[in-house]
């Protein structure tokens, strides 16, 4: 008799195993799903911004898309820097935090200049983080 009920005790256990096994699949693929619709309603999101800059660019005058063009590259220009100034302030950290702390100082991004261009200043390097490069 104890024989059983383990059996059937097995028996259970291996279906609520399957159970498990077929929610878990089931749960990753509604994942999958839902990610990919977001993927999809993102890339048409961004098709229908650049079809807007599209038609909005040729509806300018020539000289007019000449200084959008300007203020373009200058924008990424912006972006490039920043973008490059937080590389190397992540490098420069990752880089000191390995040593022992030794003086002298760190490059934070202190704030833009009224041209959008990034300000860089140097700070005395502190026994902990500092927040102004954080």
């Amino acid at each position: 008799m104890a024989n059983i009920f383990r059996t059937i005790q097995r028996i259970n256990q291996t279906a609520n195993q399957e159970r498990l096994r077929e929610e878990r699949r089931q749960q990753a693929e509604e994942r999958k799903r839902q990610q990919e619709i977001a993927r999809q309603e993102a890339l048409e999101k961004r098709r229908l911004e650049v079809e807007r800059r599209r038609q909005y660019f040729e509806s300018l005058s020539p000289e007019q898309q000449q200084a959008y063009i300007k203020e373009q590259r200058a924008a990424q220009a912006r972006r490039d820097e920043a973008a490059a100034a937080i590389l190397m302030m992540i490098f420069s950290n990752s880089s000191s935090s390995n040593q022992q702390d030794s003086g002298g100082s760190v490059m934070c991004l202190d704030g833009y200049d009224s041209n959008g261009n990034a300000i860089y200043r140097h700070y005395p390097r502190s026994a902990k983080r500092d927040s102004r490069c954080s």
